[in-house]
């Protein structure tokens, strides 16, 4: 396909009449990744996150103390069980509470296992919820300035498309009203 210069003028006057079309339609562009960041429900969370996953790490460490303990009797016993100085009857006794620390071992690696992965669930749902309600918050922040600009359409333009693309090829600065967002949540920051 060979490109003509009035085939360039006419895409430029497109361009120019899109844009012109957009303001004058009531369209806006937002960054709303930006916004989430700098909403003060986001770093109260964060700091709930981080303590709760402090809290999980030390939990873990009481864990792995507990099974390091465990692991050293059973050694204990194994090394017991193993004596060529003690008779046979004791060496079977001594074989069984080994066998038996084993069962106790590998249950306790279980139920650890399972409580962290529980526990880590639990943190991501907490996450998510967390997240989606400030996102929430965020959607109402955009919503007023929206109104207050008279705007039908805003499009977030921190949004990936499939593949990893962004879903906002251009736009021009006059459309984006995420300053005019962020100083109502520096308002709320205020109130606070």
């Amino acid at each position: 396909m060979r490109i003509t210069v009035k085939t360039v003028h006419v895409m430029v006057m497109a361009l120019l009449v899109s844009v012109t079309l957009a303001s004058a339609a009531g369209l806006g562009v937002v960054d709303v990744d930006r916004l989430v960041k700098a909403h003060p429900k986001a770093e109260v969370n964060l700091e709930i996150l981080r303590d709760q996953f402090a809290e999980l790490e030390s939990e873990k460490d009481a864990m792995v103390e507990t099974l390091e303990k465990k692991k050293e009797a059973f050694m204990a016993a194994r090394r017991a069980a193993a004596d060529p100085a003690v008779s046979d009857a004791v060496r079977a006794e001594r074989e069984a509470e080994v066998e038996g620390l084993i069962q106790e071992l590998q249950k306790m690696e279980k139920e650890m296992s399972q409580r962290l992965m529980g526990r880590q669930r639990e943190m991501n749902d907490q996450k998510l919820h967390m997240h989606k309600r400030v996102e929430e918050a965020v959607q109402k922040l955009v919503a007023r300035v929206a109104i207050k600009k008279d705007l039908s359409l805003v499009v977030d333009k921190s949004a990936v498309g499939i593949g990893g693309s962004s879903m906002v090829v251009f736009h021009l600065e006059k459309l984006d009203i995420t300053d005019l967002v962020l100083k109502e949540i520096q308002a709320l920051r205020e109130e606070e």
